[in-house]
């Protein structure tokens, strides 16, 4: 499916010993574009779970929210909404690659289900500095 990215764990000096932060991931600093990401799902999804308005675990902008499916046969198509970062490369979601043919993949806490991009489109403009 896509590699996971390994915790970072940083120790700062307090007053009267260290304390330990686990750090998962780094975001960028500006808001993320909104797009609608649609999904080729692998023939091994559990595409039965897969439910309207499920969205991954994380809290920020940047999540995932499903706003479509169709089921084919033992695999489908999911449409996600989410919030993508502009990057050297081009958009990503949460370290995965925005582009058509490259591996995707997304959770809820029922399922992980993982495909390939089908097509990317951003819905808004980025927003002014504040």
């Amino acid at each position: 499916m896509t590699e996971t990215l390994q915790p970072v764990v940083v120790s700062l000096p307090g007053p009267s010993r260290y304390f330990a932060f686990t750090v998962y991931e780094l975001v960028p600093a500006t808001a993320p574009r909104k797009a609608l990401v649609r999904v080729r799902l692998a023939p091994d999804a559990p595409v039965s779970m897969i439910k309207n308005g499920d969205r991954d675990g994380f809290l920020d902008e940047r999540a995932a929210v499903v706003t479509g499916i169709t089921r084919e046969g033992n695999g489908g198509v999911v449409t996600l909404e989410l919030g993508a970062d502009d990057s050297r490369e081009g958009w990503r979601y949460r370290q995965q690659r925005l582009a058509p043919g490259a591996p995707f993949v997304f959770g809820h806490e029922r399922y992980l289900a993982g495909g390939s991009v089908e097509s990317v489109a951003l819905l808004d403009s980025p927003e002014a500095p504040k």
